[in-house]
């Protein structure tokens, strides 16, 4: 059995790859998305492609995020690379961190290249992202896409303000959530009362 991993354009056979039979056409992202090099022993975001925006799967950008990721997690590409990778797999929250990582960002996307207020409200998003309890929601996927969409917002030059209001109050959002969710758990693992301490 080859232990060769595929990427997504060799699974599907869709020809966007630099050099496909349809790269003439309007360019796939995955293939050029360097920053995703090696997740899941991928080339570039070939084994990350569910994560990565403005994808041309069947030769149509899916629009909204949220609508890809549904769709993709029917993929067979994404199931494919879920059970060879195991314990291994590199799931979307750590892609995220990765495409959005200060020092995965691609040049022209240089923190350097924001004002120091701006560079401020874009770590403290990033420095979050790590600290905020995501993996107890059950859509991580979207919050990570949401704190994405954010940083990326800076680069667009929009004032930090701004953002940094829209990222409070997305935040607090986060946190009541995770706290219900951990509220509901300790809830559900309570333990029962025993018979006897009911007639006590």
């Amino acid at each position: 059995m080859s232990s060769i991993k595929m990427n997504c354009w060799e699974i599907k056979q869709c020809g966007r790859e630099p050099g496909g039979r349809l790269s003439h056409r309007e360019p796939c992202p995955i293939p050029l998305t360097t920053t995703t090099n090696g997740i899941n022993g991928g080339k570039n975001g070939g084994r990350a492609c569910w994560a990565i925006a403005d994808s041309r799967c069947r030769g149509r950008n899916i629009d909204p995020f949220s609508e890809k990721i549904a769709h993709c997690i029917r993929c067979k590409v994404y199931q494919q690379v879920m059970n060879e990778e195991g314990h291994n797999y590199r799931n979307t929250r750590e892609v995220f961190s990765r495409l959005y990582s200060p020092e995965y960002l691609a040049p022209s996307q240089s923190t350097n290249s924001l004002s120091s207020e701006a560079k401020r409200v874009f770590m403290k998003i990033h420095n979050d992202m790590d600290e905020q309890c995501w993996s107890t929601l059950r859509n991580d996927t979207n919050e990570a896409v949401n704190c994405g969409n954010l940083q990326l917002r800076l680069f667009n030059g929009e004032h930090p303000d701004l953002v940094l209001e829209d990222y409070e109050h997305f935040k607090y959002q986060v946190e009541n959530r995770c706290s219900q969710e951990i509220e509901c758990e300790d809830l559900f693992f309570e333990e029962p009362e025993t018979e006897q301490s009911t007639l006590q």
